[in-house]
Parts: structure tokens; C-alpha cells; sequence
């Protein structure tokens, strides 16, 4: 009985987490691109990369679209 009751309780505490997951939802979803980001495997994308993070921090949180390209970061 002691197992089956620890077996309820994690699929209750995983269920809880998975509906608390989906339940955030951002206020706003921006693009990438319109911060000078370019998906096209030679640009390097660090700076452009850390002014979307440093805006959408001082605006409190939003969704950014990165579209499926190949961004270089990090040179």
C-alpha cells in the first residue's frame, strides 16, 4: 500500500508541475529578428542575442521567437 500511495503522489506532483508549466503564459512574443539577429551561419548573433535578453528583461518577461535558422553566437 505504501508504494502505490508514493506512485499517486508523484503522478499527482508531476501533473501539478505540467499544468503549472503550461499555465505561464507571456504577455507579449516578440522576434529576434527585429534586434538585428541573423540566422545565416556566418553573422555572429552575441550582441544582438544579449540586447533582446536585456530588453525583454527590463520589460518584465516576454515570449522571443527564434526562428528554425543557424545563428553563430559566442565570437
Amino acid at each position: 500500500m505504501k508504494n502505490s500511495n508514493n506512485s499517486f503522489f508523484k503522478i499527482v506532483a508531476i501533473a501539478f508541475a505540467i499544468i503549472t508549466l503550461f499555465s505561464f503564459e507571456a504577455k507579449e512574443t516578440w522576434d529576434a529578428l527585429d534586434f538585428g539577429t541573423k540566422g545565416d551561419n556566418k553573422t555572429s548573433n552575441t550582441k544582438a542575442f544579449q540586447s533582446v535578453v536585456d530588453t525583454c528583461t527590463q520589460a518584465g518577461g516576454v515570449t522571443v521567437l527564434i526562428e528554425g535558422r543557424i545563428y553563430i553566437s559566442g565570437k
